[in-house]
């Protein structure tokens, strides 16, 4: 369940496609390994301020230590605009697509649909969180910039993972009642 240690995984086994099998001699990767882009953008300048007086509501915990979790939902078009709002992305309603489709891939997944009749909303995050990452990887070679920016951008990968988890969750149970 540690994302850090996906990322690593699916890196180390696109890079042992390149190297050469069964040989003991040193690799040279200059003609295969190039540095496409770096970016560096300040998102954020400024503090946060607590207001005197003013009081906030704090979630509690639910039975076996979880956080509650708001079941809000939100139209794709929305969640596009959030993302390029909050995160400084370009997604188009283009890109939609590759999220529409990431989702079709997943609805074909008869392991997600049965964790999804089975478990609360909270506990099938876990299940989906491990399987976005293969749904992304098996799209990568479709849309590679926007996988490019699910692996490098952990807020964007979170904010996509939250809805694919709640978007698979509501199709499965709407498919069984």
């Amino acid at each position: 369940v540690d994302p850090d240690l996906e990322k690593l995984y699916a890196y180390v086994r696109f890079l042992l496609r390149k190297l050469p099998r069964g040989s003991r001699q040193d690799y040279d990767f200059d003609d295969e390994v190039a540095l496409e882009y770096y970016r560096i953008q300040k998102m954020y300048e400024g503090s946060l301020e607590l207001e005197a007086g003013k009081q906030a509501e704090l979630p509690g915990v639910r039975p076996g230590g979880s956080r509650s979790s708001s079941d809000e939902h939100v139209k794709l078009s929305t969640l596009i605009e959030i993302l390029n709002e909050r995160f400084g992305t370009d997604f188009t309603e283009a890109d939609r697509l590759f999220f529409d489709l990431v989702k079709e891939d997943a609805l074909q997944d008869e392991e997600l649909e049965e964790a999804a009749k089975v478990n609360t909303r909270e506990n099938f995050r876990y299940v989906a969180d491990r399987k976005a990452l293969d749904v992304v990887l098996a799209r990568r070679e479709k849309n590679d910039s926007m996988f490019e920016l699910l692996m490098n951008d952990k807020r964007v990968w979170d904010a996509f993972a939250a809805w694919f988890a709640n978007e698979l969750y509501d199709a499965f149970n709407r498919k069984a009642s």
